[in-house]
This record gives structure tokens, C-alpha cells and sequence, in this order.
């Protein structure tokens, strides 16, 4: 069996058992989703690529009043967003070939991914993928890509080995997108507008100093809760969350 159906499965296995979550960090999940609301305006179209269960389409659906899509590869997951939304269209497909399975003549305002380019197993895939993006964006469009850094991962495990904490693998099934690889890819019909670090004072409070003061750390402990109070740009450099942004070029 190869990789591809290896993560379709996984993913098929954790819809079957409830497990929708992209993440076990629930609090990081409500803030992805927070940022996502705060940043797409109200009663625009928009495409989540990689929607999973359909949460964040639901979030913005009720509360901005979108106009939503959503495309995800898992059958399971499809099936199960379907039942917790009628209101939002979905399609089960293989994101790297949307461009001949995915029909409409739709250019979107908005088109969203998080976590979800990560879990292609390859560069040559991810790329692969966002040369496809062109197909549905128009010159208005705004591509908000929210996915894990291999460069953010690394700072974050250069700290932990000072304190001699472990290191934090990724998971098996993915493969986190490279900031260099990004910016000198001349990408077809869309261009990299700008790179941003997300939560990055969570990140070093969570992933570093909570772990380094406590035996059993848990994403419900008081330093974690308190990261999220503080300005996220306060500790800068150790977020392994980015987005990256991208617009239409002819």
C-alpha cells in the first residue's frame, strides 16, 4: 500500500471514531478558527480546501455569513460533514487533481486551506497542487494557506535541546511545507504574497516553557492558557504555524 492510501485511511479511520480533529490542541483549533474569522469578510464565497469534518465552513457560514464549499479526499469525513450542515456544498476529491474533477466556473474571493497541503507527501506534490489553485481564482481572489513550517519546527526544537526536553517529530503522515522552497518557486498563475508566523508566543510557551516546568504537561495547563493572553508577537520566531499568502497573476 502506498503513502497516499496509507493517510486516506488514517483519516477514513478517525472520522469512523469520531476523531475530526486535525489537532489535539483544542485551544489552538478555536484560535485557527478565530483567526480565520477575523481575517475573511462577511458574505464572500470562499473554497476550504481539505475541509475534513466541515467545522471552520460552518464557523464562517454562521457567523460570516459565506457562501462556503468544501473539498475534502476522506469519504468519511465528507460523509460526516454532510450530516452536520446542509446549507454547504461539499465534494469528495483528491486535491491534487481538482482541476479536472472539481467542476464550476466559480472564481472565489476566498480560497482557505488549514493543515491540509501538509498532508501531501511530497514537494513535487504540494506543488503540483498549488499550480491548480490559478483554475479558480480570479484577480480579486485572496489564497490564505494555513499549513505547518518544517523551518518554524526546527527553532522550536533547537530551544527544547537547550533545555533538554525531546524533540517534537511531526506526525508520520506529514510532510511540513518548506518557507525556502516557497518563496523561490515561480508558482503558475498565483504569486506568494507574504509569509506570516501564527501564535508564535503559544508556541514557545506550550511547546517549550510548559514543557520544561512540568513532568506531565497538558495543553489545559495555566502557562498555556496564559500564552494566550499575551500579544502573539511578544516571542517571535517559533511558531511551526504559518500563512501563506498568495494571489492571481495572469
Amino acid at each position: 500500500m502506498n503513502k497516499n492510501k496509507k493517510i486516506l485511511n488514517y483519516w477514513n479511520s478517525r472520522a469512523n471514531n469520531k476523531m475530526l480533529k486535525c489537532t489535539n490542541d483544542i485551544n489552538l483549533e478555536k484560535n485557527e478558527i478565530k483567526y480565520f474569522l477575523s481575517i475573511i469578510k462577511r458574505k464572500k464565497n470562499l473554497l476550504d480546501i481539505g475541509c475534513g469534518d466541515g467545522e471552520l465552513l460552518r464557523n464562517l457560514k454562521k457567523k460570516n455569513n459565506c457562501k462556503c464549499y468544501g473539498i475534502d479526499f476522506s469519504e468519511n469525513l465528507i460523509k460526516v460533514a454532510k450530516k452536520k450542515s446542509k446549507n454547504i456544498n461539499y465534494y469528495c476529491m483528491d486535491m491534487n487533481k481538482i482541476k479536472d474533477q472539481f467542476k464550476t466556473n466559480i472564481k472565489f474571493d476566498y480560497i482557505i486551506t488549514k493543515r491540509s497541503i501538509q498532508n501531501l507527501t511530497s514537494w513535487t506534490n504540494q506543488k503540483k497542487f498549488l499550480n491548480q489553485l490559478k483554475f479558480f481564482s480570479g484577480p480579486k481572489t485572496k489564497i490564505l494557506l494555513m499549513e505547518s513550517s518544517s523551518d518554524g519546527l526546527k527553532k522550536i526544537n533547537f530551544m527544547r535541546q537547550k533545555l533538554n526536553l525531546k524533540r517534537i517529530t511531526k506526525p508520520w503522515h506529514n510532510l511540513y511545507l518548506d518557507d525556502k522552497k516557497i518563496k523561490r518557486t515561480n508558482f503558475k498563475g498565483i504569486k506568494l504574497i507574504n509569509i506570516s508566523e501564527l501564535f508564535s508566543t503559544y508556541y514557545f510557551t506550550s511547546r517549550v516553557l510548559n514543557a520544561a516546568t512540568n513532568k506531565k504537561p497538558t495543553y489545559n495547563d495555566l502557562l498555556n492558557l496564559t500564552g494566550w493572553k499575551l500579544p502573539q508577537n511578544l516571542i517571535q520566531g517559533f511558531s511551526q504555524l504559518r500563512l501563506y499568502e498568495f494571489k492571481f497573476k495572469n
